[in-house]
């Protein structure tokens, strides 16, 4: 699986291992891309069982670090605010599906706009911990549950219809058409999908923005969703600065805390994406 942004992008970032950026190069492998027993992060291939009990290198208010990388950052909370208001409609009965809990900045949102029932699945060990403490904070007001494992793994142990919202933003921001197929089948009619959809801010903005949205509908279409589902056209985009990850950053300054002080702050966007579920009796009209 490579990751809608990188593989629109073609970014190709130097691992901070030897080997693992010799086979990088290689095979183009990009962040997000992920097999049975690895996955790509920006730098380096990890095996998936050292990813589930990696150490958080920092773990304060403002990011969350795992393996020198920004897995959560306080500075992406309005984008996180849009999409959790996507999935719950603001209706304090549904079902949420929440892939991925990081800082929980989005699972608090969930938790304000209300809802009866809220699945979080989470694969880090430390992280899934964070979450279990949060699960007992006074933010927390609807049932809630963890579930240890990777999407791929979890997800296609749900019946199907069992949900009327999912948030999407694992680490690595991967998705592919696999997952996005589980996601409609698991999803009730008129209940919505949204995930994590960012691109950079590069010279032609216009055109690096269409191609990510591009390669988004594009797999969408392929996991059997219908456009009058996807509703591209209805997808918001808004621009953040963003404290990047960076090459010069090695893994013990990332454990020293310095993404702040060493790596830049650019504009990035981010599209509110917004899928709603039909019936498949109404697909064809």
């Amino acid at each position: 699986m490579i990751s809608l942004l990188e593989r629109a992008d073609g970014l190709k970032k130097e691992s901070r291992g030897s080997e693992s950026n010799q086979i990088l190069n290689k095979h183009g492998i990009s962040k997000g891309w992920e097999n049975k027993t690895h996955l790509a992060i920006g730098y380096d291939i990890l095996n998936k069982s050292y990813f589930e009990t990696a150490e958080l290198d920092r773990n304060d208010d403002d990011f969350l670090v795992i393996h020198g990388e920004i897995v959560m950052a306080h500075d992406e909370q309005k984008y996180m605010n849009a999409l959790a208001k996507v999935v719950t409609g603001s209706n304090s009965s549904r079902e949420i599906l929440e892939i991925g809990f990081g800082m929980g900045i989005s699972s608090g949102f969930i938790q304000d706009y209300g809802c009866a029932r809220h699945v979080i699945v989470e694969v880090n060990d430390e992280v899934f911990r964070l979450g279990l403490a949060w699960q007992k904070s006074p933010r927390v007001r609807s049932s809630v549950e963890f579930i240890k494992g990777y999407a791929s793994d979890v997800v296609p142990r749900f019946s199907s219809s069992s949900f009327d919202g999912i948030f999407v933003d694992p680490f690595p921001s991967a998705h592919d058409v696999q997952l996005f197929a589980e996601y409609r089948r698991v999803l009730r009619p008129d209940g919505n999908l949204a995930f994590f959809l960012q691109t950079t801010t590069p010279n032609n903005y216009k055109v690096n923005s269409e191609n990510v949205l591009d390669i988004a509908v594009e797999m969408l279409r392929d996991a059997g969703w219908e456009d009058s589902e996807i509703g591209v056209e209805n997808w918001e985009l808004i621009v953040l600065p963003i404290t990047e990850d960076c090459s010069e950053l090695t893994r013990e300054d990332a454990k020293s805390g310095l993404h702040d002080s060493l790596c830049p702050i650019k504009d990035h966007g981010f599209y509110i994406t917004n899928i709603t579920r039909k019936g498949d009796d109404r697909l064809s009209t």
